[in-house]
């Protein structure tokens, strides 16, 4: 006879609690966070209802043979989207180790969960509804010819009108914030980047587009279009070059792949490496379908052929392995005390030579390590955002080079040390920056609690008149420090890198220079002399590195 053990109760209740009312609502939090879908959805569909109640457009519309999509047709695309999203995802993950030659960005592991990924794309998708109340002919196409020819062209304008905005979301920062940025939060995407997207950015590229194709196409050739564009937009955001995989070969007979087998035409029809590489940079590529504008507008950019950046890393790792085994020169001692004269300058030559290759992009890789939505953190931008926007706002008030390199880099560290991350940075930059900007950088986190700590409140029901007392403490410890700076300049100016850059920076809205704007900034501290302002420091001169070239 089986016992229920406590542990099966305890497995059991915790299942109970996850599937409360009160858990599940936490799902439509989505639509508090995203206003553009909870007003702009119900505006539109308010808008398309309008068109049919309104006796003029509803008797133009019938006119000319053009009915409702229906209901029923746009549940069939909703689900269908829906499972075709699930359904490519689950192929690529099953298949992971299989497929890996096939990986565009081919250092980057594959995103194999992401439940806001999945949560934004599914009301994206769930806007599809609208659909029911779109115009759509009742007419099909006569022939074969007749479909194929209503195809090329309604992609053709599709792909042009989709190449304009999206081009111009890109070109101007406001429109980027405001309808695209999302859709690049992920630079390496799985499929269900292929509707991470805004509402405003889904009803610019699609709904709007189809709204208009619905009065001059067939329905059948819309209907497919909109069908098979859902399952090729899932292929160009997996991150592998699914079209490559090959199928059947027969002698003398070229391989066939998956590709060969999709609707395409040749030499221009858009490949997956060629948006993968749109979303790895940010830049070009950006037509939907076809590439013929892009290099219309110089605007092209090939991709990165399958497997290329995988098997350059593993031949690169073994180039290097083979040298460090055969070829790398080595210094002869085994304690340090045993070295000569030749080996101390080996050493030294190694550190400057690696120092000026790659300090600058291990600095700025700890900032782009915390580029991801999960960075955020429960506020409004990533670690990342915060870092560049505070560095953009202390350059536009004309703080110095240092400080502003300072605000760029003055967060790296708090997700390793929260309470001293400010150590991190400045362990860093110590050497090439003078001891007030030190002191400012090491100390921010003290002055940061000014604006939250006596909101510190873990449970208002039992709060005390001592812990209220303890947060206002806390709220004001920056002037413990009063008692301790070497300067009250120095205290200043951290108060003022706080107010004015650090606990404003939290705006999703600000128009931030971009991060490759700050590096040469961060070359040019790194380059000065380290210990400058101290020539007698004891540290001068250690690990032979004396100066950097810039």
């Amino acid at each position: 006879m089986a016992c229920t053990t406590e542990k099966d109760v305890n497995q059991v209740d915790s299942l109970k609690d996850m599937l409360q009312p009160g858990i599940v609502r936490l799902r439509t939090s989505f639509l508090e966070k995203n206003r553009d879908y909870a007003v702009l959805v119900p505006v539109f569909a308010t808008c398309l209802l309008c068109m049919w109640l309104n006796p003029s457009s509803a008797s133009w519309l019938a006119q000319h043979g053009v009915e409702p999509w229906g209901l029923y047709p746009a549940c069939h695309y909703l689900v269908y989207a829906l499972v075709m999203m699930f359904s490519v995802h689950g192929f690529v993950c099953c298949f992971e180790t299989e497929l890996a030659p096939l990986k565009l960005q081919g250092t980057k592991p594959l995103l194999t969960q992401g439940r806001s990924i999945a949560e934004r794309s599914f009301f994206a998708l769930l806007t599809s509804l609208l659909y029911a109340g779109y115009p759509l002919t009742s007419t099909e196409s006569s022939s074969w010819g007749s479909f194929l020819v209503q195809w090329v062209a309604l992609g053709a304008i599709w792909d042009i009108w989709f190449f304009v905005a999206h081009r111009f979301f890109h070109v101007y920062p406001a429109l980027y914030k405001m309808f695209h940025k999302t859709h690049h939060e992920y630079k390496d995407p799985n499929c269900f980047v292929a509707y991470y997207v805004t509402y405003g950015s889904h009803l610019i590229t699609e709904q709007l587009p189809m709204l208009a194709f619905g009065l001059f196409f067939q329905r059948d050739v819309l209907i497919f279009s909109l069908y098979y564009g859902t399952f090729s937009t899932y292929l160009h955001h997996t991150g592998y070059d699914i079209s490559s995989i090959e199928i059947l070969k027969l002698p003398g007979v070229s391989t066939l792949t998956v590709g060969c087998f999709l609707p395409h035409i040749p030499f221009i029809s858009q490949a997956v490496a060629e948006h993968n590489f749109h979303h790895e940079k940010f830049l070009n590529n950006y037509a939907l379908s076809f590439n013929y504008l892009d290099k219309m507008f110089g605007s092209f950019e090939a991709g990165r052929i399958p497997g290329a950046q995988l098997f350059a890393s593993m031949a690169k790792n073994t180039e290097s392995a083979s040298q460090d085994d055969v070829e790398m020169e080595e210094a002869s001692f085994t304690q340090l005390k045993d070295s000569t004269a030749a080996d101390v300058k080996l050493l030294a030559d190694k550190y400057n030579e690696e120092l000026a290759s790659n300090l600058v992009k291990r600095i700025l890789q700890m900032l782009k390590d915390q580029d991801t939505p999960e960075m955020k953190l429960g506020s409004k931008v990533t670690l990342f955002e915060h870092g560049v926007q505070t560095a953009t706002r202390a350059y536009r008030d004309g703080a110095s080079e240092e400080m502003v390199v300072a605000a760029l880099l003055h967060d790296i560290g708090e997700m390793h040390c929260p309470s001293n991350h400010g150590e991190v940075p400045v362990s860093i930059l110590r050497p090439f920056i003078s001891p007030e900007t030190a002191w400012v950088l090491e100390n921010h986190e003290v002055f940061q609690m000014f604006y939250y700590a006596d909101k510190v409140v873990i449970d208002e029901a039992t709060d005390t008149a001592e812990a209220k007392q303890q947060r206002d403490f806390d709220k004001n410890r920056r002037d413990l420090l009063k008692k301790t700076v070497p300067d009250q300049a120095w205290w200043d100016s951290c108060a003022r890198f706080c107010e004015d850059w650090d606990q404003a920076s939290f705006d999703p809205e600000y128009e931030s220079e971009p991060l490759e704007f700050f590096e040469p900034m961060l070359k040019s501290v790194l380059a000065r002399e380290p210990f400058w302002f101290d020539k007698e420091h004891p540290k001068r001169g250690v690990c032979g590195v004396e100066k950097m070239e810039e």
